[in-house]
């Protein structure tokens, strides 16, 4: 890509904090799809923005969750919204929704129509309970597999699935769908 006046504008990150904090615009595409407020119970206090953020930031640096910056909220905080978004279902809602969002915007239809399965093998830290050996890379680990729709190159690049640190599956894909979404946030917020 040449980078030009237009160019500079469109890829030009106004964050205060990170390059993973969400834009205006960015934000606007992904807060429609978080959960409102519970009737019940006490209110919530807590910034989804900022644990959005958080969430962001823990995939795009790859750090662990003990080393999150001080100035997002409480790791435990960020954790309990990871996991229940993760085990709600709400992560693969919203990479649905974005999917269907940007095809509409690219000018197809709402549900890919071919996929190319690819697949990974990537090493895992000590603390896993599930992994085996791929004997043709010779790497003691976890084969990945996903479909990808190729034709708009969706997947997003994430460090945090640069080695699988998770002890489970269901995380592993959690923040896989997490990459995606980032992807398509930004994807959207362009347009």
């Amino acid at each position: 890509m040449a980078w030009t006046e237009l160019t500079r504008a469109q890829h030009k990150r106004k964050t205060a904090r990170y390059p993973s904090d969400l834009t205006a615009e960015e934000w606007a595409v992904v807060c429609p799809l978080l959960p409102g407020p519970n009737r019940l119970g006490r209110p919530r206090t807590v910034d989804l923005r900022a644990v959005w953020d958080a969430i962001q930031y823990i995939a795009a640096s790859g750090c662990a969750w003990s080393l999150l910056p001080r100035d997002f909220p409480p790791v435990s905080t960020v954790r309990y919204y990871f996991y229940r978004w993760r085990d709600d279902g709400l992560l693969a809602e919203i990479n649905r929704t974005l999917v269907a969002q940007a095809r509409h915007a690219a000018g197809r239809g709402m549900q890919p129509t071919a996929g190319v399965i690819d697949s990974q093998s990537i090493k895992t830290s000590e603390n896993t309970s599930i992994s085996g050996f791929d004997a043709g890379k010779r790497i003691k680990g976890r084969k990945r597999h996903i479909i990808v729709e190729r034709t708009f190159a969706w997947l997003g690049r994430c460090r945090r699935l640069a080695r699988d640190w998770e002890k489970t599956i269901d995380s592993a894909e959690a923040w896989l769908l997490i990459a995606h979404i980032r992807r398509l946030t930004r994807l959207l917020a362009r347009a």
